[in-house]
């Protein structure tokens, strides 16, 4: 690993480029080795910084553009946005919502005789039903309560 210096008469030990060589010539530690011993080490160390940003840059960009960061998954599906009160901000066409009639404004007190209590219950008994399932849900209009049946649906959803 190491030769001492020829014409010297204390032989100091050299570090053999060969030594840093990575066996794998992708990146990482070896190359930022290599290029600190090739270009000096503050020059090497930038540049190896620049080279590592470029492959993480990368390499999110190709995830992005294959769906990596958006969370897909199938389940039971109603068809409804919420908000923390429970209260229905926006009902999607085509949904089983839809088709009983759920409207803007409305407030979900029950699910199946289970009364609503906390934020994200509801998306709870709504996943943890089978797909079919013919729900009985109590809501709020106005002044009035008013109870739907929807056919819970199988759906792809988008977390």
């Amino acid at each position: 690993m190491s030769e001492p210096v020829v014409g010297t008469s204390n032989p100091l030990p050299v570090l053999r480029r060969e030594a840093i060589l990575p066996r794998e010539r992708r990146g990482g530690l070896g190359a930022v080795a290599l290029l600190c011993s090739l270009a000096g080490v503050a020059s090497g160390f930038a540049l190896a910084t620049t080279i590592l940003a470029t492959q993480i840059a990368e390499s999110e960009a190709r995830m992005a553009r294959h769906g990596a960061f958006e969370r897909h998954e199938w389940g039971t599906f109603l068809g409804v946005q919420y908000n923390q009160d429970e209260q229905i901000l926006d009902v999607l066409p085509g949904t089983p919502a839809a088709t009983v009639g759920l409207q803007k404004g409305d407030v979900v007190l029950r699910y199946d005789s289970v009364p609503i209590t906390e934020y994200g219950q509801l998306g709870d008994l709504i996943h943890h039903s089978s797909v079919g399932h013919e729900a009985s849900i109590d809501i709020r209009r106005g002044e009035r309560v008013i109870n739907v049946r929807p056919v819970l649906i199988w759906h792809e959803i988008r977390r």
